[in-house]
């Protein structure tokens, strides 16, 4: 049997740290930091393959549609990529 999948998921934009800190020595969200982690969306796109009754072949695939994002400020998303494999069910009862 055959399975697909398609996953959107969407951000709005958010609050975020610069990492610096105020003249205390406090919180960095004390300062101006509003907005700074900017809106996006990612789609995930899977599918899967039952090949015998205990044997699956899958391939996933995410950030789809190449989306340039940062979850968190500083730290870029991965590109497109796609990952695959099979899955194999050993015991239990048919």
């Amino acid at each position: 049997s055959l399975a697909l999948s398609l996953a959107g998921y969407f951000f709005g934009k958010a609050d975020e740290s610069t990492y610096l800190t105020d003249a205390f020595f406090g919180s960095s969200m004390l300062l101006p930091n509003q907005n700074l982690a900017a809106a996006y969306q990612r789609f995930d796109l899977n599918g899967s393959y039952r090949l015998h009754p205990r044997v699956r072949a899958y391939v996933s695939g995410a950030n789809t549609f190449n989306q340039s994002y940062q979850a968190a400020a500083g730290y870029p998303a991965l590109p497109r990529n796609v990952r695959g494999g099979v899955t194999l069910t050993l015991g239990g009862d048919r």
